[in-house]
């Protein structure tokens, strides 16, 4: 599973659409808009380094889930 797959499964998963994730991601400190979001999630491009801990923590998901698929996909959700 690609990065841009495992970013759109979470996302689908938590209902947040590409605007929810860009507003969440900024509030952490990492401004994006939506837009930004949408080319992440079609793989047309992949995050800053400095935009994934923000997107791991919005998207529910380890930081090592994010980035190569390795240990647990949701935290906090009794998987």
């Amino acid at each position: 599973m690609t990065l841009a797959e495992r970013m759109k499964q979470r996302a689908d998963k938590l209902n947040l659409t590409p605007l929810a994730i860009a507003a969440a991601v900024s509030a952490l400190g990492c401004d994006v808009t939506a837009r930004t979001v949408n080319d992440w999630l079609d793989g047309s491009f992949q995050p800053r380094f400095a935009a994934l801990s923000p997107l791991a923590t919005v998207l529910k998901v380890s930081l090592d889930w994010l980035i190569d698929g390795e240990g647990e996909a949701g935290l906090g959700e009794g998987q």
